[in-house]
């Protein structure tokens, strides 16, 4: 039941959880005072990032400064997002982040966050690289038209046949940080290409 309802933004999550429907205008109230609890209690050690995962981040933000940029959406709200970012002092990364509530935007699976994202970092959604670790993350990217890599070590990690079903939605599916480097720099390798062919073409 907690990962069905993680196709919701906070308000109609709670709302469907309680009343089965989403659209309960007790979600309004139970979102508030939910972000309000939640937030307050984001600390690097209550949402800490995977093993490597951070040192995966500053390596290919040092390797790509001018190339490379980085956005985060989340179906939770945009105080929540904030605060990891800066909790996890990523602020220098992740320079465009937000949640759901967001000037009205759905959450994924709809892929106008992603959009919007790509909007404020001025990029094409072709040029992109999803990373997530449920379905709504790749029936997202997919609709946004980007490529898209599942990571397998999310809470479902344990549910049987969960790495099989991501790989029905996602470009790619990895197991750990150094699958996710390898899957990354492969992705990103054609752009990477085009931005700067091996062999230039010469002046006449």
């Amino acid at each position: 039941e907690y990962h069905e309802g993680a196709r919701f933004s906070t308000p109609q999550r709670l709302a469907w959880h309680v009343t089965r429907d989403p659209d309960h205008q007790i979600g309004t109230q139970l979102a508030t005072e939910f972000d309000e609890l939640y937030v307050n209690l984001v600390s690097p050690s209550s949402t800490p990032l995977f093993g490597g995962l951070k040192e995966l981040l500053l390596q290919l933000h040092s390797e790509w400064p001018l190339r490379c940029k980085f956005g985060l959406f989340s179906n939770g709200c945009t105080a929540y997002v904030k605060k990891v970012i800066q909790s996890q002092e990523l602020s220098s990364i992740f320079t465009v982040g937000f949640g759901a509530d967001q000037g009205g935007l759905p959450a994924k699976p709809s892929p106008d966050g992603l959009l919007y994202i790509c909007n404020l970092l001025e990029v094409e959604p072709s040029r992109c690289v999803y990373i997530g670790d449920g379905l709504n993350d790749g029936i997202a990217a997919t609709a946004a038209g980007m490529k898209s890599i599942g990571v397998s070590w999310n809470t479902n990690s344990t549910t049987a046949g969960h790495k099989d079903r991501l790989r029905d939605y996602f470009s790619g599916v990895v197991e750990n940080v150094e699958e996710l480097k390898f899957a990354i720099n492969e992705m990103i390798k054609p752009f990477t290409e085009v931005d700067h062919p091996s062999h230039p073409m010469e002046q006449e």
